[in-house]
């Protein structure tokens, strides 16, 4: 078998596989859109399922509400509450019991657990459900009941009590005069959203609570036998809620291959806080998993999830057919590539070696040539418009002629005795394997060749040089960067920083004279309170460029930070720093923004000492600072 019918069956391999790549991800992409129409159109019926409940317990309430305001004797027996002593309150509530106690059991029976009331100050002053516990502070308990007495507004909202959650409707209750009372509450448990889910649709539900909203101490007991909840194998953030009509809910926590497999996903989900449905094809079980979020007052966070468990079959099906498109794919991708294969071959000729050659040196963009370093005997596109030429007979001179001398770049001057230029080049280590030609840099690379090796004996070599002009100009830029102030244009605090280790290094070892000095721009935090932080870099750029031009050529100036810059005074006392700082504050002095007016600077000066680091000068320096501007600002401090 040739090399060409080789290539050919790589190329149609190539295609075989990319084709069915392609086919194969845009199927993925019809599938997924295809499974998450399923999932979001089932959320939303059950959405809109759940919705529709809430406003019927909401309007159910709302009626409650007005029917329990208009109950003969109610409000009388509220408002004489408020004044009532202790005797006088047990009698009253009572009453309120007698009167409302009917009411309460047929409110039961449609979903409701709890009629509660409380007074304006949220004490608790009846509950239907447990009329024998009452005068109990729900302040740090119920922040619903806290927004109604504050505002006197109904809301409703899922929340926890002492022991249990619900869907609760709280109302405002005013007197016949007008008198603000207190607060009702009616609220429906989380088994009526499951009653209705499992009557309606015999959809088996699960109710997850938030762990954080549970009161410490009862979350404590809460591993208790008489407890409402367990921990949720869905979230360990959450419990689930024992809802005793519910006869799968045992078969669900205990399938733990399910919830092994799905557990990322969930979690994630979980976290991000928004609906979301999860489709898992396990032990021939097709389960789509719902979870539908309960928000707290703000709508800021949940505090619950409805989990909804249901076998799905569309999502099945869709799998299903979107497979067997699969294989019917692979299958006509087959039969197509053998077709072409057959004839793309009878078309294929054997190439010559040069055309072979040429190709591959002009599919680079760098210039490629085969030379003996004195000769050049083959050259790439690239070479030829580089020097404007048509073929290697119009290049005429010596090769080595082409490469500029250079501390940085090799060249002819570089070669030892009787050494060749390939043996230059392999002797130079990689990094440092650069030409320059005209006044372009590249990096050269060499490697010998049996390239016209009889016709003269010389050894050839194909020769690549790779520009490499721009990135050598984008090393320097960055460099620059990396040294300077953006803003001031002087150097920064790393340009500083390198120096004045390497100069401290220096005259410790020697002994040598070494003062840093700190000078900061007084009352500078004024500036930019009053003119703005335009005006403010105005006033640093200015600042710095003088000093820039007028500190001494051996000493190092730079912006250190903020309103503060340093120098450094290699080889130079303190006093001596002291002088050339006092000269540079008044010609700073002198400086005048045209909108900020006159600038001052104060500053201090540390000269090394034994035993002294960079880190202990500058301390000294912060602290002559200092006391520069307590004494008064625009003067120089030696410490």
């Amino acid at each position: 078998m040739n090399i060409s019918n080789i290539k050919v069956k790589i190329i149609i391999m190539f295609i075989f596989i990319i084709s069915n790549i392609i086919t194969y991800y845009f199927l993925e992409l019809n599938q997924s859109k295809s499974i998450n129409l399923v999932k979001q159109t089932t959320l939303s019926d059950y959405q809109t399922r759940l919705d529709i409940l809430f406003y019927n317990q909401k309007k159910y309430s709302n009626l409650l509400y007005r029917d329990i305001l208009t109950t003969n004797g109610f409000l009388d027996l509220l408002t004489r509450f408020e004044t009532a002593n202790v005797n006088e309150q047990i009698a009253i509530r009572q009453k309120l019991i007698n009167l409302l106690d009917h009411k309460y059991k047929m409110l039961k029976s449609e979903g409701i657990n709890i009629l509660q009331f409380v007074n304006k100050d949220n004490i608790s002053i009846l509950r239907m459900h447990k009329p024998e516990k009452f005068g109990d502070d729900l302040t740090n308990i119920r922040d619903d009941f806290i927004s109604v007495n504050k505002n006197q507004k109904m809301i409703r909202v899922f929340s926890q009590g002492r022991t249990t959650h619900g869907f609760r409707s709280v109302y405002p209750i005013f007197g016949k005069n007008g008198t603000y009372l207190g607060a009702m509450e009616i609220s429906f448990s989380s088994d009526s959203l499951q009653d209705y889910f499992l009557s309606t649709s015999q959809t088996h539900t699960h109710f997850l609570v938030d762990k954080k909203i549970f009161n410490q101490k009862y979350w404590n007991n809460i591993e208790f036998a008489n407890s409402p909840y367990s921990e949720s194998k869905e979230s360990r953030d959450y419990l689930i809620y024992k809802y005793t009509g519910h006869y799968k809910i045992k078969h669900i926590l205990d399938s733990d291959k399910l919830f092994t497999v799905i557990k990322a996903e969930m979690t994630k989900n979980i976290d991000i806080g928004n609906s979301f449905a999860i489709y898992k094809n396990l032990d021939k079980n097709r389960n789509l998993i719902l979870f539908l979020p309960i928000k707290n007052i703000e709508k800021s966070k949940n505090l619950a999830w409805v989990v909804i468990y249901q076998t799905n079959d569309s999502i099945y099906r869709i799998i299903k057919s979107h497979n067997i498109i699969k294989i019917v794919f692979i299958f006509l991708y087959i039969f197509l590539a053998y077709i072409i294969y057959y004839k793309l071959v009878s078309q294929i000729q054997m190439k010559e070696e040069h055309y072979l050659l040429n190709d591959i040196l002009n599919s680079t963009n760098a210039m490629m040539f085969v030379t003996n370093f004195k000769k050049l005997a083959f050259s790439n596109k690239e070479f030829q418009v580089f020097f404007d030429i048509q073929d290697e007979s119009q290049y005429e001179q010596n090769i080595l002629y082409l490469f500029a001398d250079g501390d940085s770049y090799i060249s002819s001057k570089n070669l030892r005795k009787n050494e060749s230029f390939y043996d230059l080049i392999e002797r130079t280590p990689s990094e440092n394997r650069t030409v320059s030609v005209l006044n372009k840099t590249f990096h050269i690379s060499a490697t010998k060749t049996s390239y016209n090796r009889n016709k003269d004996g010389s050894d050839y070599c194909l020769v690549t040089l790779t520009d490499i002009t721009k990135r050598i100009e984008i090393e320097k830029e960055m460099t620059k960067k990396a040294y300077m102030d953006s803003l001031t244009g002087v150097p920064n605090r790393n340009r500083f920083n390198e120096v004045a280790e390497k100069q401290f290094s220096i005259d410790s070892r020697y002994k040598e004279d070494l003062t840093v000095a700190i000078l900061d721009i007084d009352h500078f935090k004024k500036f930019n309170d009053t003119y703005g932080h335009l005006i403010g870099d105005e006033v640093l750029i200015m600042l710095a460029q003088h000093m820039q031009k007028s500190v001494r050529t051996a000493d190092t100036f730079a912006r250190w930070g903020g309103e503060e810059f340093v120098l450094l005074f290699p080889k130079t006392d303190k006093d001596t720093a002291k002088v050339v700082c006092d000269k540079l504050r008044i010609e700073i002095s002198e400086l005048t923004h045209p909108v900020a007016g006159h600038i001052t600077a104060s500053f201090g000066i540390a000269q090394y000492q034994d035993g002294d680091t960079l880190k202990t000068m500058f301390k000294r320096c912060d602290d002559a600072l200092y006391k520069a501007k307590e004494n008064g600002r625009n003067q120089v401090v030696i410490i």
